[in-house]
């Protein structure tokens, strides 16, 4: 389980806690960061970073639209 980038020359990251992509990510990854550990899922944190994206840089705009599943239970 975890979050999981792969790039073009077969690089692959593991991030631990949130991961933003795109030309808002560093204000993304900050909102995370700073909420982390008062929000209570990962939905929470995810829509978070997108408004902060949205607010902070010219090239993000809402609207957003949120999916959540269900992982299987091991």
């Amino acid at each position: 389980h975890g979050i999981f980038a792969v790039y073009s020359m077969r690089e692959v990251y593991e991030f631990n806690q949130f991961w933003a992509i795109g030309s808002g990510r560093d204000y993304a990854v900050g909102a995370m960061w700073a909420a982390w550990p008062q929000l209570e899922g990962a939905a929470e944190i995810a829509q978070l970073g997108v408004q902060a994206g949205c607010e902070f840089d010219v090239g993000t705009s809402l609207p957003m639209t949120l999916f959540t599943t269900r992982l299987a239970t091991e």
